[in-house]
């Protein structure tokens, strides 16, 4: 092979026609031999000779006139050898879109050699990538969906491929060029497959190319132009594309119906998910500012034929209406798309197993039966909250919010429940002193005195690692340790087991569970959720409570518990603080002062 190739090279460098038949049979023969025998379940990717071949052809043709050898030409630049021109349904490789973008690269400044392949891309689409119908079984469902959807994807690389293009001629001044393929068609009425036909189509191009996050490889490394292949400034690929989407945006206004159903400067079909819209929305600056540059470019507006057609009125209203018309739109959607099922169980799932792992923690300290002589008088009430989240937090197909399903009830459990069931103790405690890490042991001994030692707890709250262990050396048995997320540090309640407070889990009333439509979700601890969309009319009298204005669209959440620990009226627990140099406590006690428990 690489000998007939070298005759290929030597036939184009002497202008040499009586080869040309010759080498035209024999490519033609193991091209359709290599395509015929592939497997067409695998992309196709011809021998590196072949490529190398090709390219090397792109690169003498476009630097010479051609006059006898228009054929050998025509097949090199067109992509003919490369997409095929036989029945063939062999999906295109990425080695070969690879391989065709070199040929691009090499001839793009020739515009009869841009030409060719232009129009051998237009019959291959139109042809060979048309869209496949559907296939219905007796049921009319659609039997062909996945090679549906494979068709549509392999589409869409191709334009993709073709959209960079016309941004390589716009970087490269081919002004011409560009006009060409602008308004190139071979058929009547014309049509032009490789172009936009709605703004919906213009836009999606536009937001495929302006958010190259969602291209893998980037748009830069497939796509790279002269003079602009550093990461500096990388992004002006993709800018110079999207300014040829912009072009395409202008020609809208310059297309003629032939048909009743066309329209080609209506607004953009839009998306029925809220974060597809903010995107939309999003892109639009920059799409004005490039369109506005575009404007300024008196050379290319004469060339393409568009210097009165950027003077009317309706090119110009059409962005700002583009605008008005997505914020509105959102809004509607916001307001009217229901709260999403699935992500409501998610939350009262997640709070459920946050509040009662909460409580559970605590289990080791509360004894189960209610004291018959409680104390009245103190008692620690451990409630549930409400609060308003942004409706889109509990909607589908709006911007996602991080953690929505767990940051109130972790917030509940950090700060209400792992707060306030261990400071119940400082609350219910009946002395204290004040002791240092080197007498507490003998300190605490003193207090049990002679009670029966497997009566004691002993209740360690925020402990340092060292006393921690020195607790843990003399008092293991007995030694129970707890976190609260208040600012208390190394503080120990000692008393009897039968001292241990009783907490009990209330029901909330009728009036609040109608009101606030609460859902019980845990029976064990009474805990009960709700959401609520404020922006639906059966609503407002809860959104007037908030004071919120009608465009704002909240929900309200509720996580409801109400948790009492009652401790016995008659009690004995000592607390003991651990003194620190860092912190003023007060005058340390000394062992001798210590009153035992009885």
């Amino acid at each position: 092979m690489k000998a007939i190739n070298d005759f290929t090279y030597y036939t184009i460098e002497k202008q040499d026609e009586h080869l040309q038949e010759t080498l035209l049979n024999f490519y033609h023969e193991l091209f359709t031999a290599i395509r015929k025998e592939h497997d067409k379940t695998q992309d196709l990717v011809y021998p590196i000779d072949l490529y190398t071949m090709i390219y090397k052809l792109n690169r003498d043709l476009s630097n010479k006139q051609n006059p006898k050898l228009l054929a050998i030409e025509h097949r090199a630049v067109s992509g003919i050898w490369l997409l095929g021109d036989d029945f063939e349904q062999i999906k295109i490789s990425e080695a070969t879109y690879t391989q065709l973008w070199l040929n691009i690269y090499n001839i793009y400044t020739n515009p009869r050699l841009v030409k060719l392949f232009w129009a051998n891309s237009f019959q291959y689409f139109t042809y060979k990538l048309e869209k496949i119908d559907p296939i219905y079984n007796t049921d009319w469902q659609i039997t062909n969906t996945k090679e549906r959807e494979e068709r549509e994807k392999e589409r869409d690389r191709f334009l993709e491929f073709h959209y960079a293009l016309g941004g390589l001629l716009l970087y490269g001044k081919q002004y011409n060029t560009l006009k060409y393929i602008l308004t190139y068609s071979q058929s009547m009425p014309a049509s032009y497959p490789l172009l936009p036909q709605t703004m919906t189509e213009v836009f999606r191009w536009f937001q495929i190319f302006y958010d190259d996050l969602r291209n893998n490889p980037p748009m830069d490394m497939k796509y790279y132009f002269p003079e602009l292949d550093n990461l500096g400034i990388r992004r002006q690929v993709n800018s110079w594309i999207c300014k040829y989407v912009v072009i395409l945006f202008i020609r809208q206004f310059s297309l003629n119906k032939s048909y009743t159903y066309q329209d080609f400067t209506s607004l953009p079909r839009f998306s029925d998910k809220i974060y597809e819209l903010l995107q939309l929305k999003e892109l639009l600056p920059t799409f004005e500012h490039y369109f506005l540059e575009i404007t300024y470019n008196s050379e290319l507006l004469e060339q393409l034929g568009y210097r009165e057609l950027i003077k009317k009125e309706s090119v110009y209203k059409f962005i700002e209406g583009l605008t008005n018309t997505i914020d509105l739109e959102i809004n509607k959607l916001k307001k009217n798309t229901p709260l999403s099922k699935d992500k409501i169980k998610i939350f009262n799932d997640t709070t459920n197993k946050i509040v009662s792992n909460a409580f559970k923690e605590y289990d080791k300290i509360f004894i189960n039966e209610e004291d018959k002589e409680i104390d009245n008088e103190i008692k620690t009430a451990i409630s549930g909250s409400q609060i308003l989240f942004e409706k889109s937090a509990f909607v589908d197909n709006d911007i996602p919010h991080l953690n929505y399903d767990s940051v109130f009830a972790g917030h509940l459990a950090r700060e209400v429940i792992k707060r306030y069931i261990p400071n119940s103790f400082i609350m219910a405690r009946t002395r204290s002193y004040l002791l240092n890490s080197n007498n507490i042991v003998k300190g605490i001994e003193r207090s049990m005195n002679s009670i029966n030692i497997d009566d004691i707890i002993i209740i360690a709250i925020n402990i340092d690692i060292p006393i921690d262990n020195l607790l843990k050396e003399n008092f293991e048995t007995y030694y129970c340790k707890l976190h609260s997320t208040s600012n208390i540090r190394n503080v120990l309640f000692v008393l009897k087991k039968s001292y241990l407070p009783y907490i009990s889990y209330k029901k909330p009333n009728l009036e609040d569970i109608k009101k606030e439509h609460l859902q019980l979700i845990n029976e064990n601890i009474n805990l009960y959720t709700s959401i609520i969309d404020l922006s639906l009319p059966e609503n407002k009298s809860l959104k007037d409570e908030w004071e919120i204005s009608d465009d704002e669209t909240k929900v309200q959440v509720t996580i409801a518990f109400h948790a009492i620990i009652h401790w016995k009226k008659e009690r004995e627990i000592i607390q003991f603080n651990i003194s620190s140099q860092y912190k003023e406590q007060g005058v340390e006690n000394e062992v001798n002062d210590i009153i035992a428990l009885k």
